[in-house]
Protein backbone atom coordinates (compact mmCIF):
# COMPACT_ATOMS: atom_id res chain seq x y z
CA UNK A 1 0.00 0.00 0.00
CA UNK A 2 1.14 3.57 -0.38
CA UNK A 3 0.84 6.66 1.87
CA UNK A 4 -2.33 7.36 3.56
CA UNK A 5 -4.19 10.44 4.66
CA UNK A 6 -2.62 13.65 4.79
CA UNK A 7 -5.16 15.25 6.93
CA UNK A 8 -8.40 15.25 7.65
CA UNK A 9 -11.24 15.52 5.12
CA UNK A 10 -11.17 19.56 4.63
CA UNK A 11 -7.14 19.63 4.46
CA UNK A 12 -7.62 17.18 1.65
CA UNK A 13 -10.01 19.01 -0.12
CA UNK A 14 -7.38 21.90 0.04
CA UNK A 15 -4.35 19.96 -0.96
CA UNK A 16 -6.07 18.63 -4.20
CA UNK A 17 -7.72 21.97 -5.28
CA UNK A 18 -4.09 24.05 -4.43
CA UNK A 19 -1.52 20.57 -4.55
CA UNK A 20 -2.13 18.82 -8.00
CA UNK A 21 -1.29 21.21 -10.49
CA UNK A 22 0.76 19.92 -12.75
CA UNK A 23 3.43 21.11 -15.15
CA UNK A 24 2.19 24.32 -16.89
CA UNK A 25 1.81 24.04 -20.80
CA UNK A 26 4.96 25.18 -22.83
CA UNK A 27 4.28 29.05 -24.33
CA UNK A 28 5.88 30.82 -26.48
CA UNK A 29 9.76 31.11 -26.75
CA UNK A 30 10.75 34.10 -24.77
CA UNK A 31 11.42 37.30 -26.44
CA UNK A 32 15.84 37.02 -26.37
CA UNK A 33 15.13 33.38 -27.65
CA UNK A 34 12.79 33.93 -30.03
CA UNK A 35 14.65 36.88 -31.88
CA UNK A 36 18.19 34.95 -31.34
CA UNK A 37 16.55 32.04 -33.61
CA UNK A 38 14.49 34.22 -35.83
CA UNK A 39 18.60 36.01 -36.66
CA UNK A 40 20.42 32.88 -36.13
CA UNK A 41 22.42 31.86 -38.94
CA UNK A 42 20.74 29.30 -41.84
CA UNK A 43 23.11 26.63 -40.17
CA UNK A 44 21.35 26.96 -36.60
CA UNK A 45 17.84 27.01 -38.16
CA UNK A 46 18.27 23.94 -40.07
CA UNK A 47 19.73 22.57 -36.93
CA UNK A 48 16.39 23.85 -34.97
CA UNK A 49 14.27 21.65 -37.66
CA UNK A 50 15.96 18.67 -37.59
CA UNK A 51 15.49 18.45 -33.71
CA UNK A 52 11.65 19.12 -34.04
CA UNK A 53 11.28 16.36 -36.88
CA UNK A 54 13.04 13.46 -34.60
CA UNK A 55 11.70 14.87 -31.80
CA UNK A 56 8.44 14.39 -34.00
CA UNK A 57 9.36 10.86 -35.54
CA UNK A 58 10.04 9.83 -32.20
CA UNK A 59 6.81 11.12 -30.45
CA UNK A 60 4.90 9.00 -33.66
CA UNK A 61 6.78 5.96 -33.35
CA UNK A 62 5.52 6.02 -29.32
CA UNK A 63 9.37 5.58 -28.59
CA UNK A 64 10.12 8.54 -26.39
CA UNK A 65 12.13 7.77 -22.96
CA UNK A 66 9.68 8.40 -20.20
CA UNK A 67 12.05 9.42 -17.65
CA UNK A 68 13.62 12.97 -17.44
CA UNK A 69 11.69 15.82 -18.18
CA UNK A 70 11.70 18.11 -21.20
CA UNK A 71 12.13 21.17 -20.73
CA UNK A 72 9.19 23.42 -23.11
CA UNK A 73 10.64 25.14 -25.70
CA UNK A 74 14.14 24.16 -24.82
CA UNK A 75 15.21 21.12 -26.81
CA UNK A 76 18.55 20.34 -25.81
CA UNK A 77 17.88 20.07 -22.46
CA UNK A 78 15.98 17.45 -19.75
CA UNK A 79 15.57 17.36 -16.11
CA UNK A 80 14.78 14.62 -13.40
CA UNK A 81 13.34 15.84 -9.62
CA UNK A 82 17.19 15.87 -8.20
CA UNK A 83 18.28 18.73 -10.77
CA UNK A 84 14.94 20.47 -10.24
CA UNK A 85 15.32 21.09 -6.90
CA UNK A 86 17.98 23.26 -7.23
CA UNK A 87 16.03 25.69 -10.44
CA UNK A 88 15.52 28.38 -7.74
CA UNK A 89 19.36 28.55 -6.62
CA UNK A 90 20.54 29.27 -10.33
CA UNK A 91 19.97 32.92 -10.16
CA UNK A 92 22.89 33.50 -6.75
CA UNK A 93 24.77 30.65 -7.61
CA UNK A 94 26.75 30.80 -11.25
CA UNK A 95 29.09 27.71 -11.24
CA UNK A 96 25.77 25.77 -10.01
CA UNK A 97 24.12 27.15 -12.87
CA UNK A 98 26.75 25.91 -15.16
CA UNK A 99 26.66 22.60 -13.82
CA UNK A 100 22.89 22.60 -13.65
CA UNK A 101 23.27 23.32 -17.39
CA UNK A 102 25.84 20.66 -18.23
CA UNK A 103 23.64 18.27 -16.41
CA UNK A 104 20.46 18.77 -17.87
CA UNK A 105 22.33 18.82 -21.58
CA UNK A 106 23.45 15.13 -20.77
CA UNK A 107 19.61 13.88 -19.54
CA UNK A 108 18.95 15.22 -22.61
CA UNK A 109 21.87 13.53 -25.06
CA UNK A 110 21.45 10.22 -22.78
CA UNK A 111 17.56 9.93 -23.53
CA UNK A 112 18.01 10.99 -27.55
CA UNK A 113 20.16 8.63 -27.65
CA UNK A 114 17.60 5.90 -26.65
CA UNK A 115 15.54 6.86 -28.12
CA UNK A 116 17.35 7.16 -31.60
CA UNK A 117 18.59 3.36 -31.09
CA UNK A 118 14.38 2.71 -30.18
CA UNK A 119 13.77 4.19 -33.44
CA UNK A 120 11.80 1.71 -35.66
CA UNK A 121 14.45 1.69 -39.01
CA UNK A 122 16.74 4.61 -36.91
CA UNK A 123 19.52 5.77 -38.83
CA UNK A 124 22.84 6.11 -36.34
CA UNK A 125 24.63 8.36 -38.66
CA UNK A 126 21.03 10.43 -38.54
CA UNK A 127 21.30 10.49 -35.14
CA UNK A 128 24.78 11.62 -34.60
CA UNK A 129 23.86 14.77 -36.76
CA UNK A 130 20.54 15.09 -34.51
CA UNK A 131 22.72 15.20 -31.50
CA UNK A 132 25.48 17.23 -33.13
CA UNK A 133 22.96 19.92 -34.02
CA UNK A 134 21.48 19.98 -30.14
CA UNK A 135 25.24 20.84 -29.55
CA UNK A 136 25.65 23.47 -31.58
CA UNK A 137 21.83 24.97 -30.55
CA UNK A 138 23.13 24.72 -26.55
CA UNK A 139 25.80 26.51 -27.29
CA UNK A 140 24.77 29.38 -29.25
CA UNK A 141 21.88 30.07 -26.48
CA UNK A 142 23.23 29.10 -23.36
CA UNK A 143 23.89 33.21 -22.97
CA UNK A 144 20.30 33.48 -23.06
CA UNK A 145 19.22 31.02 -21.00
CA UNK A 146 18.36 33.12 -18.06
CA UNK A 147 18.27 31.95 -14.64
CA UNK A 148 14.62 32.76 -14.36
CA UNK A 149 13.53 31.28 -17.52
CA UNK A 150 15.08 27.78 -16.47
CA UNK A 151 13.88 28.22 -13.25
CA UNK A 152 10.39 28.64 -14.71
CA UNK A 153 10.64 25.33 -16.99
CA UNK A 154 12.67 22.81 -15.05
CA UNK A 155 9.72 21.24 -13.38
CA UNK A 156 8.64 17.53 -13.49
CA UNK A 157 5.02 16.84 -13.52
CA UNK A 158 3.92 14.54 -11.10
CA UNK A 159 2.44 11.17 -11.47
CA UNK A 160 -1.24 11.90 -9.99
CA UNK A 161 -4.46 13.12 -12.31
CA UNK A 162 -6.29 15.81 -10.63
CA UNK A 163 -8.91 14.81 -12.87
CA UNK A 164 -9.91 11.05 -11.88
CA UNK A 165 -9.37 12.47 -8.46
CA UNK A 166 -12.20 15.07 -8.68
CA UNK A 167 -14.13 12.86 -10.38
CA UNK A 168 -13.49 9.85 -7.62
CA UNK A 169 -14.40 11.35 -4.68
CA UNK A 170 -10.95 11.92 -3.63
CA UNK A 171 -11.43 13.03 -0.26
CA UNK A 172 -14.46 11.06 0.70
CA UNK A 173 -12.67 7.81 -0.01
CA UNK A 174 -9.63 8.77 1.12
CA UNK A 175 -11.05 7.11 4.51
CA UNK A 176 -11.16 3.56 3.51
CA UNK A 177 -7.95 3.74 1.97
CA UNK A 178 -6.68 5.19 5.06
CA UNK A 179 -7.90 1.95 6.78
CA UNK A 180 -6.20 0.02 4.57
CA UNK A 181 -3.22 1.37 4.72
CA UNK A 182 -2.84 1.20 8.45
CA UNK A 183 -4.19 -2.98 8.20
CA UNK A 184 -0.99 -3.39 5.82
CA UNK A 185 1.38 -1.89 8.09
CA UNK A 186 0.11 -3.91 11.08
CA UNK A 187 0.54 -6.87 8.77
CA UNK A 188 4.09 -5.57 7.29
CA UNK A 189 5.01 -5.42 10.90
CA UNK A 190 4.09 -8.52 12.32
CA UNK A 191 6.28 -9.88 9.09
CA UNK A 192 9.09 -8.41 10.15
CA UNK A 193 8.70 -9.37 13.68
CA UNK A 194 8.21 -13.41 12.49
CA UNK A 195 11.05 -15.66 12.62
CA UNK A 196 13.23 -15.65 9.36
CA UNK A 197 12.48 -18.49 6.57
CA UNK A 198 15.01 -18.33 3.43
CA UNK A 199 15.22 -20.98 1.21
CA UNK A 200 17.46 -19.75 -1.42
CA UNK A 201 20.70 -17.03 -1.22
CA UNK A 202 21.47 -14.61 -4.01
CA UNK A 203 25.22 -12.93 -3.17
CA UNK A 204 26.34 -9.75 -5.71
CA UNK A 205 29.16 -11.81 -7.78
CA UNK A 206 31.64 -11.20 -6.73
CA UNK A 207 30.17 -11.60 -3.45
CA UNK A 208 33.97 -9.87 -1.76
CA UNK A 209 34.48 -7.08 -4.42
CA UNK A 210 38.02 -5.27 -3.84
CA UNK A 211 39.02 -1.93 -5.16
CA UNK A 212 36.04 -0.06 -3.92
CA UNK A 213 36.62 3.46 -3.28
CA UNK A 214 36.53 5.61 0.39
CA UNK A 215 33.57 7.62 -0.08
CA UNK A 216 35.26 10.18 1.44
CA UNK A 217 37.70 10.43 -0.60
CA UNK A 218 35.96 11.24 -3.78
CA UNK A 219 35.41 14.53 -5.29
CA UNK A 220 32.14 16.31 -5.05
CA UNK A 221 30.39 18.64 -8.22
CA UNK A 222 28.94 21.56 -7.58
CA UNK A 223 25.71 20.39 -7.22
CA UNK A 224 26.78 18.43 -4.13
CA UNK A 225 27.07 14.98 -5.87
CA UNK A 226 30.05 12.78 -4.90
CA UNK A 227 31.05 12.36 -8.88
CA UNK A 228 32.66 8.43 -8.71
CA UNK A 229 34.70 7.24 -12.35
CA UNK A 230 33.17 4.32 -14.08
CA UNK A 231 35.25 2.06 -12.36
CA UNK A 232 34.73 3.44 -9.22
CA UNK A 233 30.98 3.95 -9.46
CA UNK A 234 30.43 -0.11 -10.71
CA UNK A 235 33.01 -0.91 -7.33
CA UNK A 236 30.67 0.90 -5.25
CA UNK A 237 27.30 -0.27 -6.68
CA UNK A 238 29.07 -4.21 -5.89
CA UNK A 239 30.54 -2.78 -3.01
CA UNK A 240 26.88 -1.95 -0.91
CA UNK A 241 25.20 -4.60 -3.57
CA UNK A 242 22.34 -6.43 -1.12
CA UNK A 243 22.18 -10.49 -0.34
CA UNK A 244 18.67 -11.76 -1.58
CA UNK A 245 17.03 -14.08 0.39
CA UNK A 246 14.32 -15.97 -1.04
CA UNK A 247 11.05 -18.02 0.34
CA UNK A 248 10.63 -20.32 -3.03
CA UNK A 249 7.03 -21.31 -3.79
CA UNK A 250 7.68 -21.83 -7.25
CA UNK A 251 9.00 -20.59 -10.81
CA UNK A 252 7.31 -16.95 -9.74
CA UNK A 253 10.21 -16.83 -7.24
CA UNK A 254 12.83 -17.23 -9.64
CA UNK A 255 14.17 -13.87 -10.29
CA UNK A 256 16.01 -12.94 -13.81
CA UNK A 257 17.19 -10.72 -16.56
CA UNK A 258 14.09 -9.08 -18.52
CA UNK A 259 14.09 -10.17 -22.16
CA UNK A 260 11.38 -9.64 -25.02
CA UNK A 261 9.88 -13.10 -25.99
CA UNK A 262 9.34 -13.66 -29.48
CA UNK A 263 5.77 -11.93 -29.01
CA UNK A 264 6.96 -8.88 -27.98
CA UNK A 265 6.52 -9.46 -23.81
CA UNK A 266 9.10 -9.06 -21.55
CA UNK A 267 9.62 -12.01 -19.92
CA UNK A 268 12.42 -12.76 -16.50
CA UNK A 269 14.95 -15.33 -18.03
CA UNK A 270 15.91 -16.86 -14.31
CA UNK A 271 19.03 -18.71 -16.16
CA UNK A 272 20.33 -14.95 -15.92
CA UNK A 273 20.02 -14.31 -12.36
CA UNK A 274 20.91 -10.26 -13.11
CA UNK A 275 20.02 -7.28 -10.86
CA UNK A 276 19.76 -4.38 -12.12
CA UNK A 277 21.35 -1.37 -10.33
CA UNK A 278 21.84 2.51 -10.65
CA UNK A 279 23.45 5.65 -8.49
CA UNK A 280 20.82 8.33 -7.11
CA UNK A 281 21.20 11.05 -4.61
CA UNK A 282 19.15 12.95 -2.28
CA UNK A 283 19.25 15.68 -0.30
CA UNK A 284 19.36 16.56 3.91
CA UNK A 285 19.92 19.97 5.08
CA UNK A 286 22.39 20.97 2.90
CA UNK A 287 23.90 17.99 2.54
CA UNK A 288 23.85 15.59 -0.63
CA UNK A 289 24.06 11.71 -0.08
CA UNK A 290 25.06 9.03 -2.38
CA UNK A 291 22.56 6.59 -2.95
CA UNK A 292 22.60 3.14 -4.27
CA UNK A 293 19.73 1.48 -6.33
CA UNK A 294 18.91 -2.13 -6.65
CA UNK A 295 15.79 -3.37 -8.70
CA UNK A 296 15.30 -7.15 -8.72
CA UNK A 297 12.99 -8.66 -10.95
CA UNK A 298 10.27 -11.94 -11.29
CA UNK A 299 7.98 -12.96 -14.54
CA UNK A 300 5.03 -12.84 -12.42
CA UNK A 301 3.11 -11.82 -9.15
CA UNK A 302 1.02 -15.47 -9.41
CA UNK A 303 -2.70 -15.20 -8.23
CA UNK A 304 -3.57 -16.43 -4.59
CA UNK A 305 -7.60 -17.35 -6.12
CA UNK A 306 -9.91 -16.30 -8.65
CA UNK A 307 -10.13 -12.51 -7.18
CA UNK A 308 -6.55 -11.56 -6.60
CA UNK A 309 -6.67 -7.91 -7.78
CA UNK A 310 -2.98 -7.32 -6.99
CA UNK A 311 -1.60 -10.71 -9.50
CA UNK A 312 -0.16 -10.46 -12.84
CA UNK A 313 2.24 -10.23 -15.30
CA UNK A 314 6.17 -9.44 -14.01
CA UNK A 315 6.53 -7.89 -10.00
CA UNK A 316 9.66 -6.16 -8.97
CA UNK A 317 11.16 -4.87 -5.78
CA UNK A 318 13.56 -1.97 -6.17
CA UNK A 319 16.18 -1.37 -2.40
CA UNK A 320 17.63 2.13 -1.88
CA UNK A 321 20.73 1.93 0.37
CA UNK A 322 21.55 5.46 1.36
CA UNK A 323 25.03 6.71 2.47
CA UNK A 324 26.68 9.49 4.78
CA UNK A 325 29.56 11.12 3.90
CA UNK A 326 31.65 9.08 5.08
CA UNK A 327 30.09 5.95 3.53
CA UNK A 328 28.21 4.98 6.46
CA UNK A 329 24.39 3.75 5.59
CA UNK A 330 22.08 6.41 6.95
CA UNK A 331 18.68 4.53 5.40
CA UNK A 332 17.43 1.82 3.47
CA UNK A 333 14.14 1.79 1.88
CA UNK A 334 11.92 -0.08 -0.69
CA UNK A 335 9.01 0.10 -2.75
CA UNK A 336 7.88 -2.53 -5.49
CA UNK A 337 8.24 -1.47 -8.69
CA UNK A 338 5.03 -0.02 -8.88
CA UNK A 339 5.76 2.17 -6.45
CA UNK A 340 3.78 0.23 -3.78
CA UNK A 341 4.53 -1.09 -0.27
CA UNK A 342 7.08 1.85 0.54
CA UNK A 343 9.18 1.09 4.01
CA UNK A 344 11.64 2.80 5.67
CA UNK A 345 14.81 1.27 7.39
CA UNK A 346 16.62 4.29 9.39
CA UNK A 347 20.08 4.10 11.07
CA UNK A 348 20.47 5.33 14.33
CA UNK A 349 21.61 8.40 12.82
CA UNK A 350 18.81 9.63 11.75
CA UNK A 351 14.88 10.13 13.67
CA UNK A 352 11.59 10.37 12.15
CA UNK A 353 9.73 13.95 12.23
CA UNK A 354 6.99 13.99 13.90
CA UNK A 355 3.73 13.49 11.46
CA UNK A 356 2.21 17.18 10.75
CA UNK A 357 -1.45 15.36 12.27
CA UNK A 358 -2.31 12.23 14.19
CA UNK A 359 -4.56 11.28 10.47
CA UNK A 360 -1.02 11.70 8.44
CA UNK A 361 0.82 8.03 7.72
CA UNK A 362 4.28 9.67 7.92
CA UNK A 363 6.78 7.19 7.15
CA UNK A 364 5.92 3.48 7.53
CA UNK A 365 9.45 2.05 9.87
CA UNK A 366 8.50 -1.50 10.13
CA UNK A 367 12.24 -2.27 11.81
CA UNK A 368 15.64 0.47 12.24
CA UNK A 369 18.47 -0.92 9.84
CA UNK A 370 20.63 -3.13 11.20
CA UNK A 371 24.10 -1.87 12.44
CA UNK A 372 26.85 -2.46 9.37
CA UNK A 373 29.90 -2.37 9.11
CA UNK A 374 32.83 -2.39 5.67
CA UNK A 375 32.83 -6.09 6.08
CA UNK A 376 29.10 -6.64 6.42
CA UNK A 377 25.94 -6.51 3.64
CA UNK A 378 22.41 -6.24 3.81
CA UNK A 379 20.25 -8.57 3.68
CA UNK A 380 16.99 -8.32 1.83
CA UNK A 381 14.23 -11.02 3.00
CA UNK A 382 11.12 -11.54 0.24
CA UNK A 383 8.25 -13.58 0.95
CA UNK A 384 7.44 -16.26 -1.47
CA UNK A 385 5.00 -15.43 -4.49
CA UNK A 386 3.85 -11.73 -3.33
CA UNK A 387 7.49 -10.41 -2.99
CA UNK A 388 6.77 -8.52 0.00
CA UNK A 389 9.92 -7.51 1.59
CA UNK A 390 9.66 -9.56 5.39
CA UNK A 391 13.02 -8.59 6.91
CA UNK A 392 16.18 -6.78 6.69
CA UNK A 393 19.56 -8.37 8.31
CA UNK A 394 23.47 -7.78 7.90
CA UNK A 395 25.32 -10.24 7.28
CA UNK A 396 29.05 -11.09 6.38
CA UNK A 397 29.73 -12.10 3.33
CA UNK A 398 31.75 -15.82 2.42
CA UNK A 399 35.53 -14.56 1.08
CA UNK A 400 36.40 -15.05 -2.14
CA UNK A 401 37.03 -18.49 -3.18
CA UNK A 402 35.60 -19.92 0.28
CA UNK A 403 34.08 -23.04 -0.17
CA UNK A 404 30.27 -22.00 -0.83
CA UNK A 405 28.29 -23.86 1.72
CA UNK A 406 24.49 -26.00 1.45
CA UNK A 407 23.06 -22.70 2.73
CA UNK A 408 25.36 -20.38 0.47
CA UNK A 409 23.35 -20.00 -2.59
CA UNK A 410 24.22 -18.76 -6.16
CA UNK A 411 25.84 -15.01 -6.98
CA UNK A 412 24.01 -12.33 -8.94
CA UNK A 413 25.38 -9.74 -11.88
CA UNK A 414 24.72 -6.09 -12.09
CA UNK A 415 23.55 -4.55 -14.43
CA UNK A 416 22.73 -1.21 -15.27
CA UNK A 417 19.33 -0.19 -14.61
CA UNK A 418 19.63 2.23 -17.65
CA UNK A 419 19.93 -0.65 -19.79
CA UNK A 420 15.79 -1.44 -19.25
CA UNK A 421 15.42 1.37 -21.79
CA UNK A 422 16.33 0.31 -25.10
CA UNK A 423 16.58 -3.89 -25.09
CA UNK A 424 16.79 -6.35 -27.94
CA UNK A 425 13.64 -6.59 -29.61
CA UNK A 426 12.85 -9.73 -31.26
CA UNK A 427 12.17 -8.73 -34.72
CA UNK A 428 15.15 -6.47 -35.10
CA UNK A 429 16.09 -3.17 -33.67
CA UNK A 430 15.51 -2.66 -29.92
CA UNK A 431 12.63 -1.13 -27.45
CA UNK A 432 12.23 0.05 -24.06
CA UNK A 433 10.69 -2.14 -21.38
CA UNK A 434 8.89 1.32 -20.57
CA UNK A 435 6.29 2.79 -22.46
CA UNK A 436 6.08 6.76 -23.04
CA UNK A 437 4.00 7.47 -19.96
CA UNK A 438 6.47 5.28 -17.96
CA UNK A 439 4.60 2.14 -17.70
CA UNK A 440 5.50 -1.35 -18.25
CA UNK A 441 2.52 -2.66 -20.72
CA UNK A 442 1.07 -5.95 -20.15
CA UNK A 443 2.06 -5.53 -16.23
CA UNK A 444 -1.80 -3.71 -15.46
CA UNK A 445 -3.50 -4.89 -12.59
CA UNK A 446 -7.21 -5.52 -11.70
CA UNK A 447 -6.87 -3.08 -8.64
CA UNK A 448 -6.30 -0.35 -11.43
CA UNK A 449 -10.47 -0.71 -11.17
CA UNK A 450 -10.97 0.11 -7.81
CA UNK A 451 -8.00 2.35 -7.12
CA UNK A 452 -8.31 5.16 -9.81
CA UNK A 453 -9.58 7.71 -7.44
CA UNK A 454 -6.76 7.87 -6.19
CA UNK A 455 -5.15 9.52 -9.46
CA UNK A 456 -2.42 7.43 -10.09
CA UNK A 457 -2.23 5.68 -13.55
CA UNK A 458 -2.77 2.05 -13.52
CA UNK A 459 -2.02 0.95 -9.83
CA UNK A 460 -0.36 -2.28 -9.49
CA UNK A 461 1.40 -2.01 -12.77
CA UNK A 462 5.45 -2.00 -12.82
CA UNK A 463 7.35 1.78 -13.68
CA UNK A 464 10.34 3.24 -14.82
CA UNK A 465 13.23 4.89 -12.16
CA UNK A 466 11.23 8.60 -12.00
CA UNK A 467 7.88 7.45 -12.07
CA UNK A 468 7.10 6.22 -8.73
CA UNK A 469 4.31 7.46 -7.18
CA UNK A 470 4.12 5.72 -3.66
CA UNK A 471 1.33 7.30 -1.97
CA UNK A 472 -1.87 6.58 -2.60
CA UNK A 473 -3.25 9.67 -0.03
CA UNK A 474 -1.47 13.10 -0.64
CA UNK A 475 0.99 13.12 -3.29
CA UNK A 476 4.59 11.03 -2.54
CA UNK A 477 7.11 10.43 -5.10
CA UNK A 478 10.25 7.80 -4.55
CA UNK A 479 12.60 10.11 -6.59
CA UNK A 480 11.97 13.12 -4.42
CA UNK A 481 15.37 14.35 -3.35
CA UNK A 482 13.81 16.01 -0.29
CA UNK A 483 11.38 13.01 0.91
CA UNK A 484 13.79 11.88 3.73
CA UNK A 485 14.78 15.55 4.35
CA UNK A 486 10.88 16.02 5.19
CA UNK A 487 10.20 12.69 7.39
CA UNK A 488 13.61 12.49 9.07
CA UNK A 489 16.27 14.90 10.99
CA UNK A 490 20.27 14.30 12.15
CA UNK A 491 19.99 13.36 16.08
CA UNK A 492 22.10 15.66 17.78
CA UNK A 493 24.21 12.69 18.75
CA UNK A 494 25.81 10.04 16.28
Amino acid sequence: MRRACDAVVVVLVLAVVAGCAGLPAPGADPAPLAEARAMAAPALRECAQRIAEHDSAVQAAQVSDGGAARLAGLPYLRTDRFLASFADALATQPALRVAWLREARAQDRQARALESANLPGGDAAAAQAVERCAEQLFAAEMPLLEPSLLAARARVPDDYNLGWRIAGLYPLVAMPFAAGVRGWEREASARFAAPASVDRRLWPNPVAPAGAPSIASLPKDALGRVTPGDAERLALLAAYAPVWALQVAGPADAPGAIRFDAGGLPRVDPASPDVYATLAWTRIGEQVLLQFVYQIWFDERPARGRLDLLAGRLDSVIVRITVDDDGVPVMLDTIHGCGCYHMFLPSPRLQRRPPPAPFVEWAFVPAALPAWTPASRFQVRLEAATHYVVGVDAVTPRAAGAPAGADAGASYRLQELDALRSLPWPAGGRRSLYAPDGLVPGTERAERWLFWPMGIASPGAMRQWGRHATAFIGRRHFDDPRLFDQRFERRAER
